[in-house]
């Protein structure tokens, strides 16, 4: 009997624990919820499609933005389209910053907004759109194992091929966001006795609807995506033994994907007495991959509005 409860126990704590809020998972949803990504929700809370905004009071909109990734984030939330015959003071674009963070223990994952409040005029019921622009910067980042040989050749030790000779994916874990690492690959490449450089790919690819915005330009506060853009994707390698290392910017092609390329250039393998300078004959370091980016979501939400009572 004591036996039989006890694994009843441990079966509902697992059950529990199965339930739990998972890291970089969307954190609410609902109805309201018009563009998702793994890292920044926003959610319009007032107008809701499915409720008439009513002319007996002012009109506040408000918009909700919370993070459902691995990263702190900054950015900005623009709305654009109310009528402004409809909405007396609305000014055609209205826009409100936002600074949410990954993890509660830091800070607030969510922030709510509020615009207006705007006055109606409707003698009868008429169809309004509002759009929403958000645009923020994120960060995704990897782990993996890199692998420094003594001898390049050999077919032991760490391997950065498999026996098909293709390239091993090394990446072990990574991090949500709205653009989402899928593979880290190296090649060792001998400069001449005793130096090598190891050459990464980190290939990446978006994980929601949107677009890659300018990095410095996302927490502008316009309604109007900016015509001259950088869209580029940053990153940089942490974790070698010569430290960090910048990579190559990337542009997402038509598929929305892409390839950042990090090299870590004559990378010392021997001391000047022809010793390894890392044990054994092969050497894995854990290595961290970040990459930066801005993003861009734009939504449109439809609603009524109902004419006051006099």
């Amino acid at each position: 009997m004591r036996k039989a409860t006890i694994i009843i126990l441990l079966f509902a704590t697992l059950l529990i624990a199965g339930c739990a809020q998972l890291p970089g998972l969307p954190k609410k949803s609902g109805p309201g919820i018009i563009a998702t990504t793994q890292s920044i929700t926003v959610e319009v809370k007032n107008p809701r499609s499915d409720e008439p905004v009513s002319g007996n009071y002012e009109f506040s909109p408000i918009i909700e933005a919370f993070n459902s990734g691995g990263a702190d984030s900054e950015g900005v939330v623009c709305i654009s389209g109310l009528s402004e015959g409809t909405f007396r003071g609305f000014t055609g674009c209205e826009c409100q910053d936002f600074n949410v963070y990954a993890d509660e223990a830091d800070g607030e994952t969510s922030q709510e907004l509020e615009f207006g409040p705007y006055p109606i005029t409707a003698n009868e019921q008429k169809e309004e759109l509002m759009t929403a622009a958000t645009r923020y910067t994120y960060e995704t980042k990897a782990q993996a194992k890199a692998c420094i040989k003594k001898d390049v050749y050999s077919k032991t030790g760490c391997l950065v091929t498999n026996i098909a000779n293709q390239k091993r994916d090394l990446m072990t874990g990574s991090t949500s966001g709205a653009i989402k690492i899928t593979k880290i690959t190296e090649n060792i490449i001998p400069v001449d006795e005793s130096l090598v450089t190891l050459a990464f790919n980190v290939e990446v690819e978006k994980a929601r609807t949107g677009d890659i915005y300018d990095y410095d330009k996302a927490g502008y506060q316009t309604c109007r995506s900016e015509e001259k853009q950088s869209k580029l994707i940053t990153g940089e390698i942490s974790g070698l033994p010569q430290g960090g290392i910048e990579c190559t910017e990337a542009e997402l092609d038509e598929k929305g994907t892409g390839t950042l390329v990090c090299e870590a250039e004559n990378l010392r393998l021997f001391d000047s007495r022809g010793n390894f300078l890392f044990s054994g004959d092969s050497y894995e370091p854990d290595i961290e991959v970040n990459i930066r980016y801005g993003y861009e979501q734009i939504s449109t939400i439809k609603f009524s509005v109902a004419p006051g009572t006099k």
